[in-house]
């Protein structure tokens, strides 16, 4: 609210300030000025008169328009980011946490509803597994982790990946036990 209000001050104070001059209006309208053509082609036309404005209000004027399409480009980035975060907060998918793997590959931990799952992106995104361990899914869902904050991610991953691995080592043994 504030940034529109100095955007309102900051229009006003323009418009004020490049205001036509009372000379202009006394230039005349163009029906005059066809009326009176047949004058000025038998008369040298003479340079046009310009006013002259002083330095300060030039660099005025300059400064307030910069600060005014600042002003707007900054506006937008804020309402743009706070958009953003709405939309991603509000959604179903919430990504956990990642892990850089290489040149535009990563391992993601994104939660989908009650579901967590574990997916490898690169040139595709593809299921890497899904987190059924209840304890485990508390342990992530209580530790999130910000993007910043890698080191941390990649040791709960690992973790994770080896008490998964290690279930399915049991289920095979067991299986083959059979």
């Amino acid at each position: 609210m504030k940034l529109l209000r100095w955007i309102l001050v900051i229009s006003i104070a323009l418009s004020w300030l490049t205001m036509p001059s009372v000379e202009a209006a006394k230039n005349p309208s163009v029906a005059e000025w066809v009326k009176d053509d047949k004058k000025s082609e038998e008369q040298p036309v003479a340079a046009p008169e310009t006013t002259e404005r002083s330095l300060v209000s030039v660099i005025g004027s300059l400064l307030l328009y910069t600060l005014l399409i600042i002003g707007l480009i900054y506006g937008l980035i804020k309402f743009l980011a706070s958009r953003q975060r709405s939309l991603s907060n509000s959604g179903v998918v919430k990504v956990l946490g990642a892990s850089s793997l290489g040149a535009q590959k990563s391992v993601q931990v994104i939660q989908v509803g009650e579901q967590l799952l574990v997916v490898g992106v690169g040139e595709d995104v593809s299921l890497l597994t899904e987190i059924t361990d209840e304890q485990q899914k508390q342990l992530l869902l209580a530790t999130e982790v910000p993007e910043k904050q890698l080191a941390p991610f990649q040791e709960m991953l690992q973790k994770s990946m080896k008490e998964q691995k290690d279930k399915l080592y049991q289920a095979k043994e067991r299986w083959s036990q059979r």
